[in-house]
C-alpha cells in the first residue's frame, strides 16, 4: 500500500496547475483591455483588439439609437453596455478623395437575418489585417480621424484635419 505521492504526479499536477493559472490570467488581462471606455478616438484600437477571423464591424442603426459589435456577421451582445451614446444620429463621415478635400458619404442600408432593411447611422469595420476604413467623423464638434496616417487623431473642425492631412502628405512626397 502506497503512502504518498511520486514525484512524477507531483509534477504533473504542478505542472496543470501552473497551465490553468497561465490561462485564467491570461483572458483576465485580455477582459480588463478590452473594457477600456470606447470612444471614437480609439474605436479603431478598440476593435482590433476584438477576436475575429474575418472582420469585426461597429455598426449604429436606427439614428445611432442602437449600435453593436459583428464579429464575422455575429452580434456580440458583451460588448453592448460599452457603447452607450458613443455617437448621436448627428454623425457625419467623411472620406479624403485624391483632390485634396473631404467628401461626405452617404449613409448606407443593412439588411438584417429578417431580410429586412433597416438604415445605417454609423459604420465602422476592421478586417483581419487590422486595416480599417479611411475616413473622418465629424460627431460632437469634433473631428476624429480614423485613418491610419497619423498620431494626432481628434482635430476642432474639418479645416485642421485638412491642413494636418495635406501637411502629412506634403512630408510625404519629398
Amino acid at each position: 500500500m502506497r503512502k504518498g505521492f511520486s514525484l512524477l504526479e507531483l509534477l504533473i499536477v504542478v505542472v496543470i496547475v501552473g497551465l490553468i493559472y497561465t490561462l485564467a490570467l491570461n483572458n483576465l488581462e485580455q477582459k480588463s483591455e478590452i473594457q477600456e471606455p470606447v470612444r471614437l478616438s480609439n474605436l479603431k484600437e478598440f476593435l482590433q483588439k476584438i477576436p475575429h477571423q474575418k472582420s469585426v464591424r461597429f455598426l449604429c442603426l436606427d439614428e445611432c439609437k442602437s449600435c453593436y459589435i459583428l464579429s464575422d456577421g455575429e452580434h456580440l451582445e458583451e460588448y453592448d453596455t460599452l457603447l452607450d451614446k458613443l455617437v448621436d444620429e448627428d454623425i457625419e463621415i467623411y472620406s479624403y478623395t485624391m483632390r485634396n478635400r473631404f467628401e461626405l458619404q452617404e449613409k448606407g442600408i443593412y439588411f438584417t437575418d429578417e431580410r429586412e432593411y433597416e438604415n445605417i447611422c454609423f459604420s465602422y469595420e476592421v478586417d483581419a489585417t487590422g486595416r480599417g476604413e479611411d475616413i473622418f467623423v465629424l460627431s460632437q464638434g469634433k473631428v476624429y480621424d480614423l485613418t491610419s496616417s497619423f498620431s494626432k487623431n481628434v482635430y476642432s473642425s474639418l479645416e485642421e484635419a485638412e491642413v494636418a492631412r495635406n501637411s502629412f502628405e506634403t512630408k510625404v512626397m519629398r
